[in-house]
């Protein structure tokens, strides 16, 4: 059955995380547990958008249990004051209207570390600029393009999975934490989690890899036309390699949703069918 929110919704924002994302993040989640005198499991990491539930699932297989994401108005949260303790914000927000610019603000005026994985046009928008202030995020971006989970019942196509942007991770830290965060990252072996190829940190903007750069970037190199065939090429094979990867994975699992499950095309695996 579709959750039903405590909070007005539009059904284009409602998609999870797909779970190559939060391996990109594991190593960076430790750095900062280490930073804040936690252990892995007890890092309190905050999510103030609610979904599916996933965010709680995956970040738990990959060893932190202390997640709050439930289903509430962050909102409505943040004006009584209600917002719980946490050492870091981690959010894959909705994109439609004033949603980032309201994110980014309570990220500026925190002081918490925060990740927020949003489409590779926000640094480009004119809000940008105004929300984070002198507080520049650095970067962290994916070897391969990030593809989203759609829940169940949510949308009337039945899609289930969909990578309209490009996305990457935008973070923010305390100046001193970055600092020897940028120093950790350079000496660290970071290996993605699922053994994917490692995120690359672009320290600014001019770091993001011009094949992820916002299409109006003005900054972004444009290709010859040899040029572009070629990484087109390159790109189908990755894309074509990272969904293989993704497919036997999640063939490997059982559905969530069991026998009951409707959703057309799904890739993971229903025994009770059988």
């Amino acid at each position: 059955m579709p959750v039903r929110h405590a909070f007005d919704v539009d059904p284009d924002d409602h998609c999870e995380t797909p779970a190559e994302a939060y391996d990109d993040i594991v190593k960076t989640l430790d750095f900062i547990a280490s930073e804040s005198g936690r252990s892995k499991g007890g890092l309190r990491i905050y999510d103030p958008y609610f979904c599916d539930g996933a965010v709680v699932r995956n970040l738990a297989s990959r060893g932190f249990h202390s997640v709050h994401n439930v289903n509430e108005d962050f909102y409505q949260v943040t004006r009584e004051g209600n917002i719980p303790e946490y050492d870091v914000l981690v959010t894959n927000p909705p994109y439609s209207g004033d949603h980032l610019e309201r994110l980014l603000l309570f990220c500026r005026d925190s002081t918490k570390p925060w990740l927020l994985l949003m489409p590779n046009y926000v640094y480009i928008k004119p809000f940008f600029e105004t929300t984070v202030g002198e507080k520049r995020p650095f970067y962290i971006v994916p070897a391969t393009r990030y593809e989203y989970i759609v829940p169940q019942g949510v949308r009337r196509d039945h899609t289930v999975n969909t990578a309209p942007f490009m996305s990457f991770w935008y973070a923010g830290m305390p100046p001193a934490m970055a600092t020897k965060f940028f120093q950790w990252w350079r000496e660290a072996d970071l290996e993605s989690a699922a053994g994917l190829p490692k995120p690359l940190l672009a320290g600014k903007q001019s770091e993001i890899p011009h094949n992820m750069r916002a299409q109006y970037d003005s900054s972004r190199r444009r290709l010859r036309k040899k040029q572009r065939e070629a990484a087109d090429r390159r790109k189908r094979k990755r894309g074509e390699e990272a969904v293989t990867e993704r497919l036997r994975k999640r063939a490997q699992e059982t559905c969530r949703y069991g026998s009951d499950c409707t959703r057309t095309g799904c890739w993971f695996s229903h025994p009770e069918k059988a």
